[in-house]
């Protein structure tokens, strides 16, 4: 797998944060096409650009949520960039009981 990161621009930091998020995004979504899943990551970015990754305590989604709470209050990041998985499910039918199983 061999995506760019983007360029920073400073003088457009809301595209370069938007493109630096569809990069990230095409990088999960590849692996988790790869190997079927991805772990949850969180990216602080910096007024200039600069990238911080907090990744998880095995799992533990409580740990990366304080973690990203923790840098934004010191670091007053530009922005954050979360990758996490999500499921749903829809039910087949109204009486579809496998939804409550």
């Amino acid at each position: 797998m061999s995506i760019g990161v983007p360029q920073w621009n400073p003088q457009d930091k809301a595209t370069s944060l938007l493109e630096l998020a569809a990069a990230l995004n095409e990088m999960a979504r590849l692996t988790f096409l790869k190997d079927g899943t991805h772990i949850q990551l969180a990216f602080v970015v910096a007024d200039d650009g600069q990238l911080s990754m907090i990744t998880p305590e095995l799992g533990d989604a409580a740990a990366i949520h304080a973690m990203v709470k923790y840098h934004v209050a010191t670091l007053k990041p530009y922005g954050v960039i979360h990758i996490a998985e999500a499921w749903t499910y829809i039910r087949r039918s109204a009486k579809d009981h496998t939804f409550t199983q």
